[in-house]
């Protein structure tokens, strides 16, 4: 039976009007911070009309500047390849909203979400008339996603914070494990403009007692993160100190790696997603898998080498089409973008490379120009848009791009971008499609369509 397509998109229209603009708009620097205080109590009575679905499965809480998302792939389909039945929540979504909430690998059915938005309305509507209201659209898809993965009776949730983590909406979770990936500038306009105030929102998931894995390197952050832990009496455990990894082989088809933490070794592992930063995003979903072996969960060497092996995340390096190779990442700051420039010189081989740059206004784009723009052969700026979330115009954005590469032209339609750019390269070529996330999720539906996506057939 084919979803009904025209209710899923209503109910999706539903859901988005209650988006109001960007989250953290910079004004009074007090009302701000009053506001974010009262998210997670408003969040909890929210739930509680929801029926306090967070209470009804284990959770793992993953936070992070870069790499969370991918961290909790790896993670989830481990438990997954042990026999778990597992909800994965992560964010943005690239084409359509359904796609932020997995279970065992398969998209949300629209149905589904139809059925849930209708049975909230109730909800939604007596939660307004609170002291709490009104509802936002995070939180609303905060409820939804927990309620979801409630229902259908998930064993256990790995869930991806949206931006920070001490005020994030879902911050409500009381998780086995919670992990940082690491901090970089990032959203400095809503989390503080140094690394050690965004190493305090990101350190906020920590819970009293609960074991906590973080990649973060050495330094001011990481030290923000280790009082923080001290403070609730969670145990730490850190790459490059209680966690290590030795990379063997990083090449197009993947990487492998050795790695250990507190003496428990494991050999010649395979982590399918591409780039050698998907090894350190590995070790830290090891060491919450880890974790998790030593809270009760039964996860054999075999279920963590397939889980890291066959990883999959839309949008992260992923390889369209080729002659020309196309493909598309969302490198949407400057330590994604630097990483994706390292990626694109140790995975792939190409004559020219043309670049499609589209950024949100909140970014750095100048930065992120001066990672990527003096790699390409050619640069075609352009729009990417989200309600909510403006985006630099693409005139401008090339005014930008023209400080490091005088070869750019700008067009305001991202498809006509793609067909400009692919006009352009040879079959030798890479065209690479990076930027907003927005973006990647608009241009992949010329080779994903979304229709695939929502009758269960493409992802």
């Amino acid at each position: 039976m084919k979803a009904d397509i025209e209710a899923y998109h209503a109910a999706i229209e539903y859901l988005e009007s209650f988006i109001k603009g960007p989250p953290d708009v910079p004004a009074d620097p007090y009302a701000i911070e009053v506001a974010r205080k009262k998210r997670i109590p408003a969040t909890r009575a929210l739930l509680e009309l929801f029926g306090s679905p967070q209470e009804r499965f284990k959770s793992v809480h993953i936070s992070g500047t870069s790499g969370k998302g991918s961290t909790c792939t790896m993670v989830a389909q481990v438990l997954m390849e042990a026999g778990y039945k597992v909800g994965l929540h992560t964010s943005p979504y690239l084409q359509t909203p359904i796609e932020k909430a997995m279970i065992n690998g398969r998209y949300m059915d629209p149905d589904v979400m139809v059925e849930l938005i209708d049975s909230s309305k109730a909800i939604i509507s007596r939660f307004n008339d609170s002291e709490f209201g009104p509802v936002s659209y995070t939180q609303l898809w905060v409820a939804l996603m927990l309620s979801y993965f409630a229902r259908e009776a998930v064993d256990v949730a790995v869930v991806e914070v949206g931006v920070g983590g001490r005020y994030d909406f879902t911050n409500v979770l009381s998780p086995e494990v919670t992990a940082i990936t690491n901090v970089s500038m990032d959203h400095a306009e809503s989390l503080g403009p140094t690394l050690e105030d965004i190493a305090w929102h990101k350190a906020g998931i920590a819970k009293r007692g609960t074991p906590m894995v973080t990649g973060v390197d050495p330094g001011g952050p990481l030290q923000v993160i280790e009082d923080e832990c001290r403070a609730m009496g969670s145990p730490l455990y850190r790459v490059g100190h209680e966690i290590s990894y030795e990379i063997i082989n990083v090449d197009p088809s993947g990487s492998s790696f050795r790695w250990n933490m507190n003496n428990s070794q494991l050999n010649h592992l395979e982590v399918g997603l591409l780039g050698a930063h998907q090894i350190s995003n590995a070790s830290v979903a090891l060491g919450v898998i880890q974790c998790l072996k030593e809270r009760g969960l039964h996860l054999s060497e075999e279920a963590i080498r397939a889980g890291l092996k066959d990883s999959r995340v839309p949008g992260r390096l992923e390889v369209l089409a080729e002659r020309p190779t196309v493909v598309i990442d969302g490198a949407h700051n400057p330590a994604k973008a630097r990483t994706l420039r390292d990626a694109l010189a140790a995975l792939f081989t190409y004559r020219h490379l043309v670049l499609v740059l589209g950024v949100i206004a909140s970014k750095e784009a100048s930065e992120i120009a001066k990672e990527l723009a003096p790699l390409a052969s050619s640069v075609i700026t352009t729009a990417t848009g989200v309600t909510g979330k403006p985006f630099i115009p693409p005139e401008e954005m090339a005014r930008i791009v023209y400080n490091v590469n005088t070869n750019v032209a700008w067009e305001n339609d991202p498809m006509l971008a793609v067909d400009k750019a692919l006009s352009i390269a040879g079959g030798e070529d890479l065209v690479c499609i990076t930027g907003s996330i927005y973006l990647i999720g608009k241009v992949r539906e010329r080779w994903v369509p979304l229709v695939s996506i929502l009758e269960g057939t493409g992802r």
